[in-house]
């Protein structure tokens, strides 16, 4: 790592309205293995029927799911890596990762995340929701989704970041990279329900193809401070790109 410093309040454009001046960044050490039943994971975390499930608790996947429908891949981006299943390229290639401090230490910490991808032409018709329960205080959480969605396919996936508990002081760091194929149609609804004595910081960047379709929704309502940046970058003609964010301040 470059050791990039953290921005200063007013002292940078993006960060007018965020100050950070009293965060320890090194207070926080990156977060250990997960315990589901220490988190408490079967009180937490939704059951949505019919949905494809993929469960992270701190820095270790605790649940992925089996017999999915041909062309679709759910899981730990840690293991699609590992298993090579990633395309080339990607994670990175819409996130630069030398130029934040918070995107540079998610990048460095290769445990857990979320890879989600659905192959030319499938139509997958039940949701994948994905649940990160962060359980352990003093900690820092690098959470990272990748999702593909390939030229024709069409998903729907709910990622949600949680606290094992109310009053939880932890920190966690959010990457999200979405490549919409030429005509896909990606539904994708962000959940963030972190304690309200957490930190969360985050880069979210979305590429949409030709004729291609993102319905990207953004809920936030948790966590004493942060900054989460959206962008969505139409790379063709008839890309389409729709960002709805809805926040509770408490």
């Amino acid at each position: 790592m470059s050791g990039a410093p953290l921005p200063e309040f007013k002292g940078r454009a993006g960060w007018e309205f965020t100050d950070i001046s009293k965060l320890d960044f090194s207070a926080y050490p990156d977060t250990g293995e997960g315990d589901a039943g220490a988190a408490g994971v079967e009180k937490i975390v939704p059951d949505f029927d019919d949905a494809i499930r993929i469960v992270q608790v701190d820095g270790t996947t605790i649940e992925l799911p089996d017999g999915l429908p041909e062309g679709v891949t759910v899981t730990s981006l840690e293991k699609a890596i590992a298993d090579g299943l990633v395309p080339a390229g990607k994670p990175g290639q819409l996130v630069d990762s030398t130029k934040d401090v918070f995107v540079e230490r998610n990048a460095a910490d290769g445990r857990g995340g979320l890879f989600v991808h659905i192959a030319k032409g499938v139509q997958l018709e039940r949701p994948i929701q994905a649940t990160i329960v962060q359980a352990t205080s003093g900690t820092t959480l690098n959470q990272r989704t990748l999702i593909v969605a390939e030229e024709g396919s069409k998903a729907e996936v709910w990622d949600q970041v949680l606290s094992s508990t109310d009053d939880l002081d932890a920190l966690m760091t959010t990457i999200v990279e979405l490549h919409v194929g030429d005509g896909a149609n990606l539904r994708y609804v962000g959940v963030q329900g972190l304690s309200e004595k957490s930190y969360v910081f985050g880069t979210q960047q979305a590429e949409i193809g030709r004729d291609g379709t993102l319905d990207w929704v953004a809920l936030g309502f948790g966590a004493a401070k942060g900054r989460v940046r959206m962008a969505s970058r139409l790379a063709g003609p008839g890309a389409h790109g729709k960002v709805t964010g809805a926040y509770a301040s408490r």
